[in-house]
């Protein structure tokens, strides 16, 4: 299963599960200074087992010794030794020497002892007892060892025996592991234990190695898990908190709200490639703007976001025919961006994708009334300097003087057009898809009066003069 990289200062719910950046440090697959070359270092004696500088094996004077006169004692070394699963072995062997003693009076063996990952000892396993090597011999002690249900890694030791009676030391020596050891146990991951959610700190933690194991991360608990096992729990992952937290006003603030981590953010698009322009048109889960010559288009279904390789960008619309003038209004027709100038349109084949965008066609018939472009059933209607047209009739026309839906009253709105013209108002175009109506409003300096109210019904353009007054706000 793909596990997510842990990462800092993030809120994590009880139950993620993570994998590390840095792995962790590998298991040991030797014990560190098993023949006390370096020493009293990494053994811990309990008994009568003491550190000696004398009698060591094959000429190396360090040992761990026992007097006779003791019942007992144990050098158990501190390396950790860990093995892939339940059931997997490895091989534990030392070397004791009972110097003077006569068989059976001192006895030494290699042992291994089991822990869980509490460092409670939960198992112990001994090799072959040496109680007959008089005379300085070295014999070998071995022992298989298995790993039991519950373990989390285990300790080699060489254990040494007297009985009371007798005065002669004992000596052990060389202790060495051999076998397949997990260095990582298989599919080592982290999970999340802590009973509510919390923030990762800002540095990577130190990971224990060992299944079972726990690090305190901040405010989470990560416990090392097999990804191999995995147990089915339902549980909300996002549930607020019983008050209502401190909401921050800065910008980009976060608040923890039981599990969820709430972030203020800014309703503004901000993004500097976004064109200050009204002319502005929704198509293909894109926000498109007229921007002088090109049209700028956001990322798919986020229209804060202008700047995205491969997602935001521009269509370069004064690079292609009849394009050199600004952008001045834009719709859709059947699906495709109508980019208009004052000069012509173009028709532009839009899609979520930037690579599928391409440049359709263009004709000579512009438009400068942004407002006045309306989708009519399967057409576009739109106000141009000679007044109302639809695309698909520019389309497949070589007259763009005539032959149009609004050359009846073309002369009517040429008259309107000159008296809003020099009030700067804009016409508005409207289609009631109801009733088949288009209408185009030209508001003067107070209410439009009934004259002012074209229409377009049943494919003919007529004057409306049923309405009063209609408001209209530019």
């Amino acid at each position: 299963m793909a596990v997510p990289l842990w990462q800092p200062g993030t809120l994590y719910q009880p139950g993620d599960i993570v994998q590390p950046i840095t792995a962790p440090s590998p298991t040991a697959a030797q014990v560190e200074n098993g023949d006390f070359a370096a020493g009293n270092v990494n053994w811990d004696f309990t008994g009568g087992a003491e550190f000696s500088t004398t009698g060591g094996y094959s000429g190396n004077g360090n040992c761990v010794r026992m007097p006779g006169n003791v019942a007992d004692g144990l050098a158990l070394n501190r390396t950790q030794l860990v093995v892939p699963s339940t059931g997997s072995t490895f091989e534990a062997t030392a070397m004791i020497n009972q110097g003077a003693s006569i068989a059976g009076a001192t006895r030494g063996w290699v042992e291994v002892r089991w822990y869980d990952i509490d460092d409670v000892q939960i198992a112990l396993e001994r090799g072959n007892v040496v109680s007959d090597g008089s005379g300085g011999a070295w014999h070998q002690s071995k022992v298989t060892a298995t790993r039991p249900a519950g373990a989390a890694y285990a300790r080699a030791g060489i254990a040494l025996f007297s009985v009371a009676d007798h005065n002669h030391p004992i000596w052990g020596d060389n202790l060495s592991v051999s076998g397949t050891f997990a260095g990582l146990p298989d599919g080592l991951v982290y999970k999340a234990v802590q009973p509510e959610s919390g923030f990762s700190a800002p540095d990577e933690p130190a990971w224990p190695p060992i299944l079972g194991q726990q690090v305190i991360d901040n405010e989470v608990i990560w416990e090392a898990v097999a990804s191999t096992r995995v147990t089915w729990e339902a549980s909300p992952l996002y549930v607020s908190g019983d008050t209502e937290p401190a909401w921050p006003t800065d910008i980009g603030g976060f608040v923890k709200d039981g599990t969820i981590n709430w972030k203020t953010v800014s309703r503004r698009v901000e993004d500097e490639n976004c064109p200050d322009s009204n002319i502005v048109v929704i198509g293909a889960s894109k926000v498109f703007a007229g921007d002088d010559d090109i049209v700028r288009y956001s990322a798919t279904v986020n229209p804060l976001d202008w700047t995205s390789t491969d997602d935001a960008g521009y269509l370069p619309t004064g690079l292609q025919n009849y394009g050199a003038n600004p952008v001045a209004a834009m719709g859709l027709y059947r699906g495709n961006l109508v980019v208009f100038n004052s000069e012509a349109f173009q028709l532009w084949q839009i899609d979520e994708d930037p690579a599928s965008m391409a440049f359709i066609d263009a004709l000579p018939l512009g438009s400068t009334q942004h407002r006045s472009i309306a989708p009519v059933s399967n057409d576009l209607l739109f106000l141009a300097s000679q007044g109302i047209r639809s695309i698909g009739i520019a389309a497949s026309s070589t007259n763009y003087q005539a032959g149009d839906v609004g050359m009846p009253i073309d002369p009517l709105v040429d008259g309107l057009m000159r008296e809003v013209g020099a009030s700067g108002t804009k016409p508005k175009g409207l289609y009631q898809p109801a009733a088949g109506q288009y209408m185009l409003i030209f508001r003067g300096t107070g209410d439009v009066r009934p004259s002012n109210l074209l229409l377009q019904e049943n494919g003919d353009p007529i004057l409306q003069e049923s309405f009063d007054y209609i408001h209209l706000e530019p």
